[in-house]
């Protein structure tokens, strides 16, 4: 049957893993949460373990009842209040006193001593009469016959003992005391058994120094007379200790055999050296296979598809390095859902502008129309004026929905360039004639200085046009007040360049004037079409723009 304890814990964890490990060790354990109704759970129970802050009634309380009605049964109080005054009034009542946190082992070993010294007495036919001590099987307890004092042992020494009395007379070794007693492999357990057999030995023996209990076998590691073995007279345990015979065994049959240590040494190194270069080879079989898949992914990483991302990689073994290819694959997919659905905008983008510029000329024509007719009035000088004005916001805006559709024409690729020899300096000298009334009207300062050698590019003569075209009505929309433009050449590069610049504030400068940028975006596209390149200097004193051939043809060498 087994011994029924009742422990009184509102913690619930630490309630749980103590019933827990109690009820391996054999108990049958009782759990309150609360004092409420302790005092008829403790009935039947030969042990109560009480913690001290409870809910309601705290444990001192419960404690102090629950002794007036059990007398008889030890109470072990289990708590995290550490002072000196909380412990000397649980005392006052209860027979143990233990703090958290604690040791498992401590905690079974304080709960035998107290079933030991609240047990009641065992027949004479159970006691093992050793020396001076008696042994009370039944409930483990060794009693000093000389002193009549009981010898309390913890838990792993009473064990110990009980080992070698179950064993009395042979001779034991450290590995089956030690397996026998912790229930598990002897690994390097000497130490911790022979502090136990050292405390064995001070509170069982009369000399500790000089031991007849318990005795060592120096050679064999065992727990008796290395000469001698003992048995007491007796074929039962009434008349256990009334004598003994002594055996004595030559030291020669103690000694272990000589053991052929260097063989024994190389076969161990063999076998290291053999175990060494199998991890060794499966090593690097597993991180060449991983290299492996490593590279067929950074492979898949940097070879584009048709549309300039990568394709997805097949994932053959779900592993890290499974679970790396799937996340590639969903940034591919990811990255080829915005290329389509930004090919879809772009598109969408550029039939808006397309449509938009067509439609825009109508309603252009029929107020230019009716401006013209508005021409024919008498009108005020305001009028006239306001009516110019008109017509000039009129042809800024036919310029920029010309813009739009030649910028949406050049990013969709439909915009065909045709690119011939042609001589630049005659492009920019008939797109200067064109302009000349233009400047003249505003007082422009007109600077031209061209060389009479041909510069023969590789262009579209219209682009050409267009390009000049745009960067001369910038000059007139942005630089009027430096009332200045220059056009010449310079050598960049040992390339020749040709050089528009003016006298107006830079490209920095806020101006009511300024628009999106669209004609420049237009002369950036037409000239990267064409092979040329590109290059704006823009201080306060003016900007400066070069347009140079990408490559140094025959007219550019001197």
């Amino acid at each position: 049957m087994k011994t029924k304890l009742l422990y009184i814990e509102d913690d619930t964890e630490i309630a749980t893993w103590v019933r827990d490990d109690l009820e391996e060790r054999g108990y049958e354990v009782v759990w309150l949460a609360s004092g409420e109704g302790a005092a008829e759970a403790a009935g039947g129970c030969s042990l109560i373990i009480l913690d001290v802050m409870l809910p309601g009634l705290d444990g001192f309380t419960v404690g102090q009842r629950l002794k007036k009605e059990h007398p008889t049964v030890p109470v072990v109080m289990l708590s995290a209040r550490t002072s000196i005054d909380d412990k000397l009034h649980g005392l006052d009542f209860a027979d143990d006193y233990v703090t958290k946190p604690f040791h498992p082992d401590e905690l079974a070993a304080r709960i035998e001593v107290q079933l030991r010294k609240a047990g009641t007495a065992i027949s004479a036919d159970t006691v093992v009469k050793l020396d001076h001590l008696s042994i009370y099987e039944k409930d483990n307890r060794i009693v000093n016959e000389e002193t009549g004092e009981e010898i309390i042992l913890s838990g792993k020494q009473f064990h110990i003992f009980a080992y070698l009395l179950r064993h009395m007379g042979m001779i034991r070794t450290k590995e089956q005391i030690y397996e026998a007693v912790w229930n598990e492999p002897y690994l390097d357990g000497d130490k911790t058994l022979m502090v136990h057999i050292r405390h064995l030995r001070e509170k069982l023996e009369r000399d500790p120094a000089n031991p007849t209990i318990i005795q060592t076998v120096r050679g064999d590691a065992s727990y008796r007379d290395p000469l001698t073995v003992i048995a007491f007279v007796g074929g039962n345990s009434k008349d256990k200790g009334q004598g003994f015979m002594v055996i004595e065994v030559p030291r020669t049959l103690l000694q272990k055999p000589q053991n052929n240590w260097p063989m024994e040494l190389l076969y161990l190194g063999a076998l290291m050296m053999i175990i060494f270069l199998f991890f060794i080879v499966m090593s690097i079989l597993f991180f060449a296979r991983i290299r492996k898949r490593l590279i067929r992914l950074q492979t898949a990483m940097m070879t584009p598809g048709k549309e300039g991302i990568p394709l997805p990689v097949d994932i053959r073994r779900f592993d890290e390095i499974g679970q790396l290819e799937e996340s590639f694959n969903q940034m591919v997919h990811q990255l080829t859902d915005s290329r389509h659905r930004e090919q879809e905008e772009e598109q969408l983008r550029k039939r808006l502008i397309a449509g938009l510029s067509h439609d825009l000329r109508t309603p252009l024509t029929v107020i230019r129309g009716h401006m013209h007719a508005l021409h024919k009035e008498a009108l005020s000088d305001k009028g006239v004026s306001s009516l110019g004005r008109m017509e000039a916001k009129m042809d800024d805006l036919g310029g920029l929905i010309d813009n739009m559709l030649s910028y949406n024409l050049l990013t969709s690729g439909k915009y065909t360039l045709k690119l011939e020899e042609r001589d630049i300096l005659r492009i920019v000298r008939e797109a200067a004639a064109a302009w000349y009334p233009v400047w003249e009207k505003e007082q422009f300062d007109i600077d031209i200085d061209l060389p009479d050698e041909p510069l023969i590019w590789q262009v579209d003569e219209q682009g050409m046009r267009r390009i000049l075209d745009n960067l001369f009505q910038n000059v007139i929309r942005y630089a009027t007040e430096g009332r200045y433009i220059g056009i010449s050449t310079e050598q960049i590069q040992g390339r020749t360049a040709l050089v528009i610049r003016d006298q107006g504030p830079g490209m920095q400068h806020e101006s009511e004037t300024k628009g999106t940028g669209l004609g420049l975006s237009i002369v950036d596209l037409l000239v990267r079409e064409m092979g040329l390149r590109k290059k704006v200097d823009s201080s306060e004193a003016g900007v400066r723009v070069y347009i140079y051939n990408g490559t140094v043809t025959g007219s550019e060498l001197k």
